[in-house]
């Protein structure tokens, strides 16, 4: 007995080595590029997507192009030419020389491969159309299973996607791609709906209000289209209130319980876009031309409100394609997104009309084609989902197979040759771009990424192409890095930072008008970028001076000019607030700079910023101003060093300045002494000891930090000593013992007795107790009593209140049971260094013979 024919709308089965093919090349294009970036430290995901999604098309055309099964309605040949449109009238705009790369990495490359998907997905038998459903079913569910992974375990829920802009509209897409790959059957249904349920997880887990919003349009526009009844008429009520929302939200109305700043940076950039789009409404900017052109003309409420973030994107794919390709781009990308609804939406209407099958809900091809080109549609509002290699061809493949198709024989005509041969051409041109894609990846992070330009394809490229040229200027090449920097920024514009970096080259070989040409004309291409004008204030301010060339700033007017400009730009900030400290500390106006800095950590207390090393930098260098105690001062530094590592070269060379300019004042005050100026020797002599204690104390906080090597700094005082140097040397040995208890080198000790003999007779014999006392230490470790407490005594003939003598020498007395005298030595030592008090209190031996703590 033959077995029963399907029912008429009963779905194909695509054949199992179609699903798993399906599948494979899923999550080779949507998951594994991002496991490779992650995992093995390959370019960004966005880098390998996009190669791998051309080739799949490449392929895809050819095999449609070679065996066509079913030809495409008129409507959906009508909708590919549009989509071919948006990639034509953007290349046609390019106005300068580029080469292939740029396509590739670019938002053109992105744009061909949703009109190749669409022209592929139009071409496709039933069955490999749900093969293809399938295939991007698993990849969602494995996506979605990543970011709610990443949820719980607190890690940024972006899955394979790098960004939740991207994540959120991801997985409402493949959302519906996979509900409309599962239907006919009761099992079916069950992993349909498991299916829905975790990339429902998943995108709420991203936190995406446009991956929420895309998700509930969908859905909605799938119940509008296929139900009956009342919830057709629900689900028209709920599309309707969307889209008065939306309207709402446009015109600047404000929702309870929604982030106002989401919706007013898109209304900021959508801004910025019209004046980019009025500049030059017909050829566009080019591609690329949003994030190398925005800058000029940034809406300044969005610039405060992103933290002078740079935008890539317009966050709206009609707007960001119509600034790069003009008009005509933006309205056929437009037409693109309407048109996908509309054939989509004939299509689910169709299927609907048809006989139900058992099981079935929001099922099959066309009802998931409808679903994904409206959930793409409302997405493209708030983000930029065409200009992702994970969601548009997408969209091209599901809206492409849900159209309406006319099975027929292969086309032999002439016409049909011709088609072919287009497509063929096409797939031709997508696998040289994918071998092109591949040099440029050779070079990411070279010197040859800046000269192609491939860097601006991804935000990972662009920042690899910014360390190619900052790698020269942290090696000290300057003139290397401003070629570097100079490339980047022809290709780059609008790259800020790089401006900045060219501007500090120059100040830090003190060609103070170049440094400021190049912020002026960072702030002509970026106007709201508040650390312009805050650069431009510390340039005109000038460095910090050691004590003996102290005098109040030239520049301050300027300087405070720029800050001001600064916090016009972004109000609140603490670093503004640190820079008027600054300015009036250099001033002289001590209480001033008080009340300023303390205005500066009451900001960064309010922004969450805990204490800024910036902060405290400055609260040294109050410290040290107002006179405090230089070991209070390095700790201060100290603090501030480990806060902010980067300030450690600044701080080096003050203290490198400040060693030179005390040399400088002792020649002075010999020369002055010759002249028989004794006053004016004196003066110059305290002005050189006044430099030394400055040295001191930054190299006392660099080597407590961390952050200047110990043998580094003996070795350059031993260089000093032998140079016949003794103040330089002194200095340097006085940060390298600035913490007694920490001291185990009696050598050391010696070598710094010895080079202050001649030039510091106080601090010989002090370093000479030191010596005795290390002496000491060393017996009582080997246990030796006896002779620690004869070297500790000597120790105290030199220095009776050394307060590390006095609690060696406690620690020995009570070693050898003279507990009463080793109670009187450890009160003596508390007394001289309360320090001593924490050191006993753990200690077995001394902790019962403390004194009472004095509050």
């Amino acid at each position: 007995m033959p077995p029963p024919s399907p029912a008429p709308d009963d779905p194909p089965a695509p054949s199992v080595r179609a699903r798993l093919g399906a599948a494979g090349v899923a999550l080779a294009v949507l998951v594994l590029p991002a496991l490779l970036e992650r995992g093995f430290g390959a370019p960004d995901d966005d880098a390998l997507r996009i190669p791998a999604v051309l080739a799949v098309l490449a392929v895809g055309l050819f095999v449609v192009a070679r065996r066509p099964v079913a030809e495409p309605s008129a409507t959906l040949g009508a909708l590919a030419l549009v989509a071919a449109l948006l990639p034509v009238v953007t290349a046609a705009t390019i106005l300068r020389p580029t080469d292939v790369s740029m396509g590739v990495f670019g938002p053109t490359a992105v744009a061909l491969s949703t009109a190749a998907a669409l022209v592929v997905g139009g071409r496709l038998s039933a069955p490999a159309s749900r093969a293809v459903l399938e295939g991007l079913a698993v990849a969602g569910v494995v996506a979605a299973a990543w970011v709610v992974v990443d949820r719980v375990a607190g890690r940024p829920a972006v899955g394979p996607f790098g960004r939740s802009g991207v994540a959120g509209p991801a997985l409402a897409v493949l959302a519906f791609a996979a509900h409309g790959a599962l239907r006919g059957s009761r099992a079916g249904s069950l992993a349909a709906g498991g299916a829905a349920l975790l990339l429902a997880a998943g995108i709420v887990a991203t936190g995406s209000r446009t991956g929420l919003a895309a998700a509930a349009a969908g859905a909605l526009a799938v119940v509008a289209a296929t139900g009956r009844g009342r919830a057709r008429t629900v689900a028209l009520v709920g599309l309707g209130l969307g889209v008065v929302g939306i309207g709402l939200l446009a015109s600047g109305v404000r929702v309870p319980g929604l982030a106002r700043d989401t919706v007013d940076v898109r209304l900021g950039l959508l801004r910025t876009s019209a004046a980019l789009v009025a500049e030059r409404p017909l050829t566009g900017h080019g591609v690329h031309g949003f994030s190398t052109q925005a800058l000029r003309v940034r809406d300044l409420e969005e610039a405060r409100i992103s933290a002078g973030g740079r935008p890539l994107a317009a966050h709206g794919d009609v707007a960001h394609a119509a600034v790069e390709g003009g008009v005509f781009a933006g309205l056929a990308t437009l037409l693109l997104l309407a048109g996908g609804v509309l054939v989509t939406a004939r299509a689910a209407r169709a299927a609907a009309a048809g006989p139900r099958v058992a099981g079935a809900g929001i099922a099959g091809p066309a009802v998931a084609g409808l679903a994904v080109a409206v959930a793409t549609f409302v997405a493209a509002l708030a983000e930029d989902p065409l200009l992702s290699a994970a969601v548009a061809p997408v969209f091209g493949l599901v809206v492409g197979a849900a159209g309406p198709v006319v099975a027929g024989p292969d086309d032999r005509s002439r016409r049909g040759r011709l088609r072919s041969a287009f497509l063929c051409a096409s797939a031709a041109a997508f696998l040289t771009g994918v071998v092109d894609h591949a040099v440029a990846l050779r070079q990411v992070g070279t010197p040859a990424a800046l000269e192609r330009g491939s860097f601006l394809g991804t935000e990972g490229l662009r920042a690899r192409g910014y360390d190619a040229a900052a790698a020269a200027a942290r090696a000290g090449d300057f003139p290397t890095a401003r070629e570097r920097y100079a490339r980047l920024l022809a290709w780059d514009p609008g790259a800020t930072e790089a401006r900045l970096d060219v501007a500090e080259t120059y100040r830090l070989e003190g060609r103070l008008d170049d440094a400021l040409a190049t912020l002026a004309e960072a702030a002509r291409l970026d106007p709201t970028r508040f650390d312009v004008p805050h650069r431009r204030g510390h340039l005109h301010l000038g460095g910090e001076a050691p004590p003996s060339r102290r005098a109040a700033p030239a520049g301050a007017v300027e300087a405070l000019k720029a800050y001001n400009e600064a916090s016009a730009l972004a109000p609140g900030r603490f670093e503004t607030q640190v820079a008027y400290a600054r300015v009036h500390r250099r001033r002289g106006d001590l209480a001033a700079a008080d009340h300023a800095l303390e205005a500066a950590a009451n900001a960064a207390a309010r922004a969450g910023s805990g204490v800024p090393a910036e902060v405290l930098v400055e609260t040294f260098r109050l410290a040290e101003a107002v006179g405090a105690p230089l070991a209070d001062s390095a700790k201060t530094l100290e603090l501030a060093l480990r806060a902010g590592p980067r300030v450690a070269g600044e701080v080096r060379a003050e203290a490198d300045a400040a060693l030179d300019a005390a040399a400088e004042a002792d020649r002075a005050a010999a020369a002055a002494r010759e002249r028989g100026g004794e006053a004016e020797a004196k003066r110059r002599e305290a002005l050189a000891q006044a430099d030394r204690d400055a040295a001191a104390v930054r190299l006392t906080g660099l080597l407590r930090s961390g952050l200047l090597a110990p043998a580094a700094v003996r070795a350059a005082a031993q260089r000093a000593a032998t140079a016949r140097d003794g103040p330089r040397a002194v200095t340097l040995y006085r940060a390298l013992l600035s913490d007694p208890y920490g001291v185990r080198d009696v050598g050391l000790v010696l070598e710094a007795r010895a080079a202050a003999a001649g030039v510091d007779a106080a601090r010989a014999d002090a370093w000479a107790a030191l010596g005795r006392t290390m002496l000491g230490v060393e017996a009582l470790e080997r246990g030796d009593a006896a002779a620690a407490a004869r070297e500790f005594e000597a120790a105290l003939a030199r220095d009776g209140a050394d307060a590390l003598a006095l609690f060696g020498f406690a620690r020995a007395l009570a070693a050898l049971d003279r507990r009463d005298e080793a109670a009187r030595a450890l009160e003596r030592a508390v007394k001289a260094d309360p320090a001593a008090w924490d050191a006993a209190f753990g200690s077995a031996d001394l902790g019962p013979l403390l004194p009472p703590r004095r509050p």
